[in-house]
């Protein structure tokens, strides 16, 4: 029995966690490809110009207190809020711009009903700072607001310089959990065979 069951049990020990990796390899492409997908559509509609025209004329901390405070902020965070509903996202899509005097991070219009605008995004990965001007997805990363994955698109104004970035995040738990889900199915169905 030991000589039959104890190779079993090895054999579908492999299966089952070649089966987890390859799933969650597949998965954090294919999220990571959504996520791009949306981010790249975002950086197109939204008009860069306006976007600095906001940054320029609020230069203070929770300065725009709410959506619609101002014109151009409400017309970017329709675009952003629209976006977020249709694709059932569960954390906020917003902007970030650098600013050139501080050489920091801040956030700028989100899709969220209330406004966290020029907070600092402290803790941020270094691809965003690096491809800045290119955009890209982040493979999984941790900040002060949890772990993530994600990906951004620069804005560009009317003479092609990048003004701000979008970006689009999902939270890690909600990847991992889809992940988990698999592994206890894939668990289930060896359990019910070895048996």
């Amino acid at each position: 029995m030991l000589m039959v069951f104890l190779p079993l049990i090895s054999l579908f020990s492999y299966i089952l966690i070649s089966n987890y990796y390859n799933s969650y390899k597949q998965s954090s492409d294919d999220t990571l490809k959504y996520l791009s997908g949306i981010s790249n559509s975002l950086s197109i509609a939204i008009d860069g110009d306006l976007h600095k025209q906001i940054t320029d004329n609020y230069l203070l901390k929770d300065q725009i207190k709410t959506n619609t405070q101002d014109s151009a902020y409400f017309k970017i965070q329709t675009i952003l809020h629209k976006t977020f509903l249709k694709n059932n996202f569960k954390t906020s899509i917003y902007t970030i711009f650098l600013d050139s005097l501080t050489n920091q991070f801040y956030f700028g219009v989100a899709s969220s009903d209330q406004p966290f605008y020029r907070h600092s995004y402290n803790q941020f990965p270094e691809l965003l700072k690096q491809n800045f001007n290119e955009g890209g997805v982040i493979p999984e990363y941790k900040d002060e607001h949890g772990k993530w994955l994600s990906s951004f698109s620069p804005i560009k104004d009317s003479n092609g310089k990048t003004v701000a970035i979008v970006q689009a995040d999902m939270h890690f738990d909600f990847f991992q959990s889809a992940i988990n889900q698999l592994l206890f199915k894939n668990l289930l169905i060896s359990l019910c065979i070895i048996i």
